[in-house]
């Protein structure tokens, strides 16, 4: 993910450190062509991300998309069939276009 973040980047910051629900975090914030990324990761223990922010640049209005991930455990125990989807009997599997390489 970190890859392709940086391979579309146009500028990178780190803002300070800042609050995000009464814990500090690193404010980093990613300039893109289309899209603004800030994310807030944990100052103190494990770095988790514990909020993201995505700024829509070219969509009209700039529209945001806001994350907030607190309490997180990593030691959470799952079943092997946690994430298996249930389908319906007449459910087909389609082939899928294949995306062409950004120029």
């Amino acid at each position: 993910m970190f890859a392709t973040i940086d391979e579309r980047a146009l500028a990178w910051g780190y803002i300070g450190v800042h609050d995000v629900e009464g814990t500090p975090t690193h404010h980093i914030a990613i300039v893109g062509e289309n899209a603004d990324l800030q994310v807030w990761i944990q100052k103190d223990g494990r770095p988790l991300p514990l909020k993201f922010v995505v700024t829509y640049k070219s969509v009209p209005s700039a529209p945001q998309y806001q994350a907030v991930l607190m309490d997180w455990d990593l030691g959470a125990k799952l079943a092997a069939d946690t994430f298996e989807p249930t389908l319906p009997k007449a459910a087909q599997q389609i082939e899928f276009l294949v995306a062409e390489a950004r120029k």
